[in-house]
C-alpha cells in the first residue's frame, strides 16, 4: 500500500504525555533495508523487578514470582494483546511509557526487560504509544493523517465513510471517535512499516468510547483486520483500561491480563507496586 504524505507535516504522529512525538526515521528502518529477523510466533516479552527513578519520586515494580509476562503470543495468532489493570495513581501510565521508551531504544528506560527470541536491534520493530488524554488539534485535517485508503479507519469510523471524513477537520469529531482516528492513523503506520513486527501501547485511548462491549469490538476488529492483512506480522498491544475484564466486562479472545497493585506508599516520595499476571 502506498501512503499518503502528509501535507501539513513531514512526519506522522504519535501521541505521548499530551504533546506530540514524531514517528520519524528512527522508529523505521531507512533504506537499504538489511534482512529482517523471522519470529514465528511473536515476541514472548517478561518484565523483571525495575524501579523508576523521577528524582524527588520513585516508582518500584515488583513481579509476582520474580518475572511476569508483558505479552505471552500464542499459536497461530499473529496479534498479541495485553489489558493492563491498575487502580488511579497505581503506576500504570509510567510504565507504559518506560516501555515505550525500552522500545525505542533499550538505553533510554530503566526497565528491565527481556525478550525471547532477543530482541537484538530495536530498529527491526515499529512502535506508535497513544496516551491518555492526547490533545485535539482542532484545525488537522482528518485525511493528513491518515493514507488514501484506510481499511483500519473505516472499521473503527464506519460512520464517516472515505468521502466524508476526508472533507472533515479533528475539531468535528466527538472525543470517542478523536481516539478511534489516532488509532487507525497509528495502526496504519505500523501496518506500513517495513519491519518484522509492530508494537501498539494505548493508555486509556478507548476509555471515552462507550461501554466495555464498545472496547471489545473495537479490539476485536483491529484483530480481524491485522490477522487478515498480515500473515506473518506480528501485532503486540497493550491496552491500560478501567474497564471490567471477564464475561461481563472486556471481552477478548487469548488476551493477557496484567494487573498493577500498590502494595506500599510512603506519601508522595514512593510507591512500590505489586505486577502480575491473573
Amino acid at each position: 500500500m502506498r501512503l499518503k504524505p502528509n501535507t501539513e507535516s513531514t512526519n506522522w504522529t504519535s501521541l505521548a504525555r499530551g504533546k506530540l512525538v514524531l514517528l520519524s526515521k528512527r522508529v523505521f528502518i531507512s533504506h537499504p533495508k538489511p534482512p529482517l529477523p523471522h519470529i514465528s510466533s511473536g515476541y514472548q516479552v517478561t518484565l523483571r523487578k525495575s524501579t523508576i527513578d523521577f528524582g524527588q519520586f520513585h516508582i518500584e515494580y515488583i513481579p509476582e514470582n520474580d518475572a511476569v509476562f508483558l505479552w505471552s503470543p500464542t499459536k497461530g495468532n499473529v496479534v498479541h494483546i495485553t489489558v493492563v489493570k491498575a487502580d488511579t495513581g497505581g503506576g500504570k501510565s509510567s510504565l507504559l511509557l518506560q516501555i515505550y521508551r525500552y522500545l525505542r531504544s533499550r538505553s533510554s528506560s530503566p526497565v528491565n526487560i527481556h525478550f525471547d527470541p532477543d530482541m537484538n536491534e530495536p530498529k527491526n520493530i515499529a512502535v506508535a504509544f497513544l496516551a491518555q488524554k492526547a490533545p485535539t488539534i482542532a484545525h488537522w485535517k482528518v485525511r493528513s493523517l491518515l493514507p488514501d485508503s484506510s481499511a483500519f479507519a473505516d472499521a473503527l469510523l464506519p460512520q464517516h465513510p472515505v468521502l466524508s471524513r476526508n472533507k472533515m477537520r479533528v475539531g468535528e469529531l466527538s472525543g470517542g471517535e478523536c481516539a478511534r482516528l489516532y488509532a487507525s492513523s497509528a495502526l496504519e503506520q505500523l501496518s506500513a512499516s517495513p519491519t518484522h513486527a509492530a508494537f501498539l501501547l494505548l493508555d486509556e485511548t478507548f476509555e471515552g468510547i462507550g461501554e466495555e462491549d464498545h472496547v471489545s469490538q473495537c479490539v476485536n476488529k483491529i484483530k480481524a483486520l491485522w490477522t487478515e492483512r498480515h500473515a506473518h506480522k506480528h501485532l503486540h498491544m497493550m491496552i491500560v483500561s478501567h474497564k471490567q475484564v471477564g464475561e461481563r466486562g472486556l471481552a477478548i479472545p487469548d488476551s493477557l491480563l496484567l494487573s498493577l497493585n500498590v502494595i506500599s506508599r510512603v506519601r508522595d516520595h514512593e510507591i512500590q507496586v505489586s505486577v502480575q499476571n491473573t
